[in-house]
């Protein structure tokens, strides 16, 4: 079954390091693409969570947030990364001095930069609290992927629907093609007779004038493309794994299929078709757009 992009999950655990929630926020993105919003003190477990996520997910715009309450009573060694404030500092009065801008950084904005605050129980403790954080995050991406197979279902039942209409457009193209074929050799005998007096036109000459334009307007190959590519859609829709992109590059097939059809024929009724079908097209690429 699909996944939709979008979703929201959320997971929780309590123990001795405290109280940990995890949200899970996701939407369309043709790659992955995730940023996290962590407490001080846990920027150390950035890296290990965007590689965890990345195991369950693999496109969509993902944003992780973390709270951490910590209700045990005890002192905490605040470490200062003297290292990077000073990277930090260096780099400040450089561009101070290129783009020649004002203003002084004060102690508090420094300390409440990202990593420049550490603590050292943190560090000591870090693969204990992982095992905390690990478990709230999966609960997260539990409830995110159930989300997103929810709406992935909504998807699917929508899109199954679009390509039901454009298998029905195109079998009226090729009943159309057909009569058009038939038309345009009883139209074209009646000029004939008409303009030269009454006579018939030789037989040969008539069946070669129909068949040259049944040829130029022959779009059998292309509506035998068109319901191959609508059939693969379909059974997509019912296989699982990362489809999005799939997806679409057989939308890119489908309009490519409908545009040739719709440049060759000159009947009313069939460019009707035609743009009822492309309608469609449109409306499923944008979908495809929300698929993993």
């Amino acid at each position: 079954m699909i996944r939709s992009m979008t979703g929201y999950g959320c997971g929780e655990t309590a123990g001795k390091h405290g109280f940990f929630k995890v949200e899970v926020k996701s939407v369309n993105n043709k790659f992955f693409d995730m940023n996290s919003r962590l407490p001080n003190g846990l920027f150390v477990f950035e890296d290990r969570i965007r590689e965890h996520v990345q195991r369950r997910i693999k496109r969509g715009r993902i944003h992780v947030s973390v709270l951490h309450e910590d209700g045990a009573k005890r002192t905490k060694k605040v470490i200062v990364n003297a290292d990077l404030v000073s990277s930090l500092l260096k780099e400040a009065r450089r561009l101070k001095k290129k783009e020649r801008l004002g203003g002084e950084l004060d102690v508090n904005q420094v300390m409440a930069l990202p990593g420049v605050l550490t603590f050292s129980e943190t560090g000591i403790a870090a693969n204990s609290m992982w095992s905390h954080i690990k478990k709230a995050l999966n609960g997260a991406l539990d409830s995110l992927d159930d989300s997103r197979r929810k709406e992935g279902r909504y998807l699917a039942k929508d899109l199954r629907a679009r390509l039901a209409r454009i298998r029905r457009h195109t079998d009226l193209i090729r009943r159309r093609s057909e009569v058009n074929v038939k038309r345009y050799k009883k139209d074209f005998a009646s000029r004939i007779k008409e303009l030269s007096g009454g006579i018939d036109m030789d037989k040969g000459r008539l069946e070669q004038e129909v068949a040259i334009y049944a040829k130029n307007c022959d779009v059998t190959e292309e509506l035998t493309r068109l319901r191959s590519h609508v059939k693969n859609f379909g059974n997509l829709l019912g296989s699982g794994g990362e489809k999005g992109k799939m997806f679409d590059f057989i939308g890119q097939e489908l309009m490519r299929e409908a545009n040739t059809i719709g440049s060759k024929s000159g009947d009313f009724h069939i460019s009707n078709h035609v743009i009822k079908i492309k309608g469609e097209i449109e409306k499923i690429r944008e979908q495809g757009k929300n698929i993993e």
